[in-house]
Protein backbone atom coordinates (compact mmCIF):
# COMPACT_ATOMS: atom_id res chain seq x y z
CA UNK A 1 0.00 0.00 0.00
CA UNK A 2 1.26 3.47 -0.89
CA UNK A 3 2.00 6.05 1.78
CA UNK A 4 -0.48 8.90 1.98
CA UNK A 5 0.61 12.48 2.45
CA UNK A 6 -0.63 15.32 4.59
CA UNK A 7 0.15 19.00 4.82
CA UNK A 8 -0.99 22.02 6.73
CA UNK A 9 0.05 24.91 8.92
CA UNK A 10 -0.25 26.32 12.41
CA UNK A 11 0.39 29.55 14.27
CA UNK A 12 2.66 29.62 17.32
CA UNK A 13 3.51 32.74 19.33
CA UNK A 14 5.90 30.90 21.66
CA UNK A 15 9.27 29.27 20.95
CA UNK A 16 9.02 26.13 18.83
CA UNK A 17 10.64 24.14 21.65
CA UNK A 18 7.41 24.64 23.62
CA UNK A 19 5.82 22.02 21.35
CA UNK A 20 7.79 19.26 23.09
CA UNK A 21 4.89 18.69 25.50
CA UNK A 22 2.38 18.73 22.65
CA UNK A 23 4.26 16.02 20.77
CA UNK A 24 4.71 14.01 23.97
CA UNK A 25 0.89 13.82 24.13
CA UNK A 26 0.78 12.22 20.65
CA UNK A 27 3.23 9.41 21.42
CA UNK A 28 5.33 10.45 18.41
CA UNK A 29 9.13 10.59 18.70
CA UNK A 30 10.57 13.80 17.25
CA UNK A 31 13.58 16.08 17.17
CA UNK A 32 13.58 19.86 17.39
CA UNK A 33 16.14 21.57 15.17
CA UNK A 34 16.52 25.34 15.48
CA UNK A 35 13.34 26.44 13.62
CA UNK A 36 12.07 23.00 12.59
CA UNK A 37 10.68 19.75 13.96
CA UNK A 38 11.37 16.37 12.36
CA UNK A 39 9.95 12.92 12.96
CA UNK A 40 11.27 9.78 11.30
CA UNK A 41 9.43 6.81 12.72
CA UNK A 42 8.82 3.66 10.69
CA UNK A 43 5.81 4.41 8.51
CA UNK A 44 5.56 8.07 9.58
CA UNK A 45 7.51 11.13 8.49
CA UNK A 46 6.82 14.67 9.67
CA UNK A 47 8.48 17.97 8.82
CA UNK A 48 7.56 21.28 10.43
CA UNK A 49 9.35 24.36 9.11
CA UNK A 50 8.96 28.05 9.87
CA UNK A 51 7.30 30.08 7.08
CA UNK A 52 7.04 33.40 8.91
CA UNK A 53 7.62 34.75 12.41
CA UNK A 54 4.67 32.84 13.91
CA UNK A 55 3.52 30.57 11.05
CA UNK A 56 4.79 27.02 10.48
CA UNK A 57 4.29 24.66 7.54
CA UNK A 58 3.53 20.99 8.24
CA UNK A 59 4.11 18.18 5.75
CA UNK A 60 4.53 14.47 5.98
CA UNK A 61 3.63 10.95 4.96
CA UNK A 62 1.95 8.01 6.66
CA UNK A 63 2.27 4.39 5.55
CA UNK A 64 -1.20 2.84 6.03
CA UNK A 65 0.43 -0.56 6.57
CA UNK A 66 2.05 0.83 9.75
CA UNK A 67 -0.34 3.51 11.04
CA UNK A 68 -3.91 4.71 10.72
CA UNK A 69 -3.39 8.17 9.17
CA UNK A 70 -6.72 9.55 10.40
CA UNK A 71 -6.06 8.36 13.96
CA UNK A 72 -2.52 9.77 13.92
CA UNK A 73 -3.59 13.21 12.65
CA UNK A 74 -6.57 13.21 15.02
CA UNK A 75 -4.17 12.65 17.96
CA UNK A 76 -1.94 15.45 16.70
CA UNK A 77 -4.97 17.75 16.31
CA UNK A 78 -6.21 16.89 19.82
CA UNK A 79 -2.80 17.73 21.26
CA UNK A 80 -2.78 21.06 19.39
CA UNK A 81 -6.36 21.72 20.57
CA UNK A 82 -5.37 21.05 24.18
CA UNK A 83 -2.54 23.57 23.87
CA UNK A 84 -4.73 26.23 22.19
CA UNK A 85 -2.79 26.16 18.90
CA UNK A 86 -4.65 27.25 15.77
CA UNK A 87 -3.93 24.70 13.02
CA UNK A 88 -5.22 23.10 9.83
CA UNK A 89 -4.03 19.75 8.46
CA UNK A 90 -5.26 18.12 5.24
CA UNK A 91 -4.87 14.40 4.54
CA UNK A 92 -4.72 13.27 0.89
CA UNK A 93 -5.40 9.85 -0.59
CA UNK A 94 -3.00 7.98 -2.87
CA UNK A 95 -4.35 9.87 -5.90
CA UNK A 96 -3.65 13.25 -4.25
CA UNK A 97 -7.27 14.06 -3.47
CA UNK A 98 -8.08 15.58 -0.03
CA UNK A 99 -9.94 13.11 2.19
CA UNK A 100 -9.92 14.71 5.66
CA UNK A 101 -9.38 18.17 7.11
CA UNK A 102 -8.35 18.57 10.76
CA UNK A 103 -8.99 21.92 12.46
CA UNK A 104 -9.62 23.13 16.02
CA UNK A 105 -12.97 22.22 17.49
CA UNK A 106 -15.05 25.21 18.63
Amino acid sequence: MTAVRFEGHFELLRPLSDLATVFDMTGVAFTIERNAIRCREPGFGLDIDREAATRYRVSGTVDPACHDAVALLTRLGCAFDADGIVYRFTLYDGAGEPTHVFEPVD
